[in-house]
């Protein structure tokens, strides 16, 4: 296994975690959850998150910031068909557009952040943000919520200074990409900060079905050689 960071006197090795949450109905409401914790990073310190999602090893396109009284909306665009497949499956509130068949994912994503408070899978959403289901490296290893570890995040970045944490949701390609065939799309969330490390969170139909598995094989290589050990 390969050294990581960490206290002199601590032998310690890299790791990551993965988790999954679901809603009990079904409907395509469920979020795969990946974490890098801060000390299973090969170079300190954790990347910032401009980095991240500029890193080529990603490529990810359509990024946007979110803000931490958006969590529950991204979680929820994420999970949106109209994202995932281009056929919306949110309802048009008053005086917005709908959104047309074959507008760019990039276009529907930014329109599902916008509207998820009206979708069918936004209860779901709130609920993944504020519960405690995030593996998270303490003393000794307990679960946290994604809001708590935005907040903590944020409060780094207040505090201390920190350059380059926060949280971004962006369009994240996979597949045979140099075959020029088999490519899948999936949206993807991105928390960063120095002292938590690395969360991305992708709808579960993305990575728990034959046609998105290379987006999860995508996300374990990029952990995997942020952890030297690729």
């Amino acid at each position: 296994m390969v050294r990581c960071t960490g206290e002199e006197h601590v032998t310690n090795y890299c790791q990551s975690y993965e988790t999954t949450v679901a809603s009990a109905s079904g409907a395509g409401m469920d979020l795969h959850i990946y974490v890098l914790p801060a000390r299973s990073f090969a170079t300190a310190p954790v990347p910032s998150i401009d980095s991240i999602v500029g890193d080529s090893d990603l490529n990810l396109t359509g990024v946007i910031d979110i803000r931490s009284s958006q969590l529950a909306n991204a979680l929820s665009t994420i999970m949106s068909a109209s994202v995932m497949q281009g056929s919306s499956i949110l309802p048009t509130p008053a005086g917005l557009p709908t959104p047309v068949e074959g507008m760019p994912s990039d276009q529907r994503m930014r329109y599902a952040l916008n509207t998820a408070e009206h979708a069918s899978n936004f209860d779901f959403a709130e609920y993944a943000a504020y519960a405690d289901i995030v593996p998270v490296e303490s003393s000794p290893l307990h679960v946290d919520s994604l809001g708590n570890i935005l907040w903590r995040i944020k409060d780094v970045v207040e505090i201390a200074s920190a350059a380059g944490a926060g949280a971004k949701v962006g369009l994240l390609a996979a597949g045979a990409a140099a075959a020029g065939a088999g490519v899948v799309t999936s949206p993807v969330l991105i928390l960063a900060g120095g002292t938590v490390g690395v969360v991305l969170v992708v709808a579960g139909a993305a990575v728990g079905r034959e046609i998105g598995r290379p987006i999860g094989e995508k996300i374990r290589d990029w952990m995997r050689k942020r952890m030297g050990i690729a």
